[in-house]
């Protein structure tokens, strides 16, 4: 009998850590969170209960958020076993994606980038198109992978793109396309490029490379 209401009392604690994390995670008081991270998943293992993936966002909220980032992977690497296909699991790993070219971590950019853009299309959105595909371009060309660019660089042509975004996708197409030794290609979308109206820099790219060949 003792041992069952130990037992209770520690699910009650562990039902009691979850909400503090939760509701702390919700008024951003991250630093707040941290001595509570320890002693849930300390009662994790005791009970064999996983917390919830609420939880772990949390956590992963708390930690980016203070910027410890090594520890913000580990959260997000558990969540990713946990849940792969959740597509609220989007929403971090953008932000990791966006940390990662902050650092120049190329690696890890394209590893979220292409989490991300697996998921969009699992479910037929795009929450963080362009963006993360020209970060995924700008990655792999850095990487000296025209050719996979350029397989990104085309998922684009489909999209409803503003004039500016538009401009820099066939600018892409243009100088990757140039770089693969298609130069009849690269000319077509360099001079799409140059009718899209409106000023950007990227339309100037555009005809300075028309103007080029």
């Amino acid at each position: 009998v003792q041992s069952v209401a130990k037992k209770g009392d520690l699910n009650q604690k562990f039902g009691w850590l979850q909400r503090a994390i939760n509701v702390k995670g919700k008024l951003l008081k991250y630093q707040a969170i941290l001595p509570l991270k320890n002693d849930l998943l300390s009662l994790s293992k005791i009970l064999k209960k996983s917390p919830s993936q609420r939880t772990y966002r949390s956590l992963f909220s708390a930690y980016y958020g203070l910027k410890h980032y090594d520890d913000a992977l580990n959260i997000l690497d558990t969540i990713t076993k946990k849940w792969p296909n959740n597509i609220k699991n989007t929403e971090l790993y953008y932000k990791m994606a966006l940390y990662a070219s902050g650092k120049d971590d190329d690696l890890l950019l394209i590893k979220y980038a292409r989490e991300i853009l697996a998921l969009q299309d699992e479910n037929h959105i795009l929450v963080y198109s362009p963006n993360i595909e020209f970060l995924l371009i700008g990655a792999l060309k850095r990487m000296g992978k025209p050719k996979k660019a350029l397989a990104v660089a085309v998922r684009l042509k489909i999209q409803k793109l503003d004039d500016n975004n538009k401009a820099q996708s066939l600018y892409e197409l243009g100088e990757l396309s140039m770089k693969l030794k298609d130069n009849s290609g690269a000319k077509t979308y360099f001079k799409t490029c140059s009718k899209i109206k409106g000023a950007s820099a990227w339309k100037s790219l555009c005809v300075e490379n028309m103007n080029l060949r």
